[in-house]
């Protein structure tokens, strides 16, 4: 079972959500790095799987995912999810920082 929640974390209705995720208000941020040939995107989903609020963990209702920089290159090349809109863009910074310095190596060329 799936709950579902609003952009501070509160629990809502489907048809809530579902307003909330057809807006632009669920687009947080998005980084392009040129240099490494992808982009970073970091969005509410406002859905947390029944394993997360089971096991005592915050519900998890925002995600950061690298992409190829190329439209016709939507494999993901890395996702990670955060309880907090504070959480996700702090997340986001240092996920921007590590691919820039290094520190995060991903299995992408941007000579595919």
């Amino acid at each position: 079972m799936t709950d579902f929640y609003d952009l501070e974390g509160n629990l809502v209705s489907y048809e809530t959500w579902a307003r909330i995720f057809a807006s632009d208000d669920r687009f947080l941020i998005g980084t392009k790095i040129p240099e490494k040939g992808v982009k970073v995107s970091t969005v509410w989903i406002g859905l947390a799987w029944m394993l997360e609020v089971e096991e005592g963990g915050k519900p998890l209702i925002f995600e950061t995912m690298v992409f190829g920089e190329d439209k016709d290159d939507w494999d993901d090349l890395g996702c990670w999810r955060w309880a907090s809109k504070e959480e996700a863009m702090a997340g986001h910074q240092k996920i921007v920082d590590d691919i820039r310095s290094g520190v995060l190596v991903l299995e992408h060329s941007s000579d595919d």
